[in-house]
């Protein structure tokens, strides 16, 4: 979908630019075609078209959030707000004035991805990024009523201090307390 670049600010902060590929929205919605078909299907195996058409538009409104860096930029907002004062995570902060909703400018956060850190790290200090990533998965979740819906191995970098930053915040659900 997009491509990173880091570069240094004026002010000599590191920052990351995330730049939405042209023709991607074009791409997803002709992805979306494909996969309204083939849940659509489902009906012949007896799923209800409701429930069918429900989760459609479930899984179009989070792809599409993927594509609206200006929400994305929010979502950050939302969880640095949240989080700021946790020793367990770092969440980049974007750059005011600088993201528009094809491009994201944001902090640049410490850390190597996974496998280093799984490779290089002591045990103690993997057991620590551990139980910093599920207990922080679980208060967003059951506390903060938030979830970063897209949680794979990239998405994440590993602080020597066991610190965990969190990246990609462009599909965030959020839940009602029921």
């Amino acid at each position: 979908l997009a491509q990173a670049h880091v570069a240094r600010l004026r002010d000599g902060r590191e920052v990351v630019i995330k730049v939405l590929h042209e023709g991607v929205d074009a791409a997803v919605e002709t992805d979306l075609l494909a996969l309204r078909g083939m849940l659509m299907a489902g009906v012949a195996a007896g799923r209800s078209r409701t429930e069918l058409q429900r989760t459609f538009e479930e899984l179009s409104t989070r792809l599409r959030e993927e594509l609206d860096y200006l929400g994305e930029a929010a979502n950050l907002v939302d969880y640095a707000k949240v989080f700021s004062d946790d020793p367990r995570v770092a969440i980049p902060v974007p750059e005011p004035g600088l993201c528009s909703e094809r491009m994201l400018v944001m902090g640049r956060l410490p850390g190597v991805p996974l496998q280093p850190f799984v490779r290089e790290a002591s045990a103690e200090l993997r057991q620590l990024a551990g139980e910093n990533l599920a207990g922080v998965f679980l208060e967003q979740v059951f506390v903060h009523r938030m979830l970063h819906a897209d949680p794979h191995p990239g998405n994440y970098l590993f602080a020597s201090d066991g610190r965990v930053g969190m990246v990609d915040f462009g599909c965030v659900k959020r839940f009602d307390e029921h």
